[in-house]
């Protein structure tokens, strides 16, 4: 599946802290808000994406990630943040609200948890459906699991773990090969 979406560059961020980050639990479709210090990240990331060139930007429907592009957008009146039904996180059914540590793996079968598979395809799937829409490049704010999803699916090598709450990440086509950087000052 060819994504025009992509072109050669994009932007990419996990949506700010919610108080469920913070105490290291799962929040899959849970739309838990932003926490004061997820409002902060958002508002220092904007500050310091004044210099990336994209010209349209996309987000998952859900409040934290919503919230997080509109402050990040804050001071671009030109560009309005497009919620995007199909780019929310993965669900993780009976678990959600569990802690991560008590989770033994990623890959469950049962508890309502939607499977790695389908959640990648899911959000692929979507990305490739609103590709021929959006202005490029594009800034897309998400969820970490989205991140990984697209990293998957362009087969990118860098090994980014965990996924910063508000950091900007910069994807980049080299040659034939996908990259993914950092482009935080933090």
């Amino acid at each position: 599946m060819n994504i025009r979406l992509f072109g050669s560059e994009f932007y990419f961020a996990r949506h700010g802290q919610t108080h469920y980050n913070a105490q290291g639990l799962v929040t899959g479709t849970l739309d838990i808000p932003l926490d004061e210090v997820g409002v902060m990240q958002a508002k220092e990331m904007a500050a310091h994406i004044s210099g990336l060139s994209f010209v349209s930007c996309i987000c998952s429907p859900m409040d934290r990630a919503q919230t997080t592009a509109e402050l990040l957008l804050a001071g671009r009146s030109e560009i309005v943040p497009v919620a995007v039904a199909g780019l929310e996180e993965r669900c993780w059914g009976a678990l959600e609200g569990v802690s991560k540590h008590d989770l033994d793996n990623y890959d469950f079968p049962a508890n309502g948890v939607e499977m790695w598979g389908q959640f990648a395809s899911r959000t692929i799937e979507t990305l490739a459906g609103v590709s021929a829409e959006i202005a490029l490049p594009v800034f897309i704010v998400a969820h970490s699991g989205t991140f990984r999803a697209i990293c998957e699916y362009l087969d990118i090598k860098e090994d980014i773990r965990p996924v910063k709450n508000a950091c900007p990440y910069h994807f980049y086509l080299s040659g034939s090969t996908w990259h993914v950087q950092d482009c935080s000052l933090r």
